[in-house]
């Protein structure tokens, strides 16, 4: 099964490129027991601090290209594999 990604909601571009890339992509506030969190800044307040102490790796995608923060994703689960 692919890796689930919590993604902030104004994120639709980055949204969009994990989905082509194959990720299940749910909504921060549907993100329990998600791989990793992608957010549009590093608010943590969005992500709770649950999600900080599970250890999934909390990405932030301001001012950054889709394909940058897919790389990333895909890094960043790779590593914890």
């Amino acid at each position: 099964m692919e890796p689930l990604i919590g993604i902030d909601d104004a994120l639709t571009h980055v949204r969009q490129a994990l989905i082509d890339e194959g990720y299940r992509v749910v909504s921060i506030a549907e993100a329990d027991g998600a791989d990793a969190l992608v957010l549009s800044g590093m608010d943590t307040d969005v992500a709770g601090d649950h999600s900080i102490a599970r250890g999934v790796p909390i990405i932030s995608a301001q001012g950054r290209s889709a394909a940058d923060v897919v790389g990333e994703v895909r890094e960043r689960l790779h590593r914890r594999q």
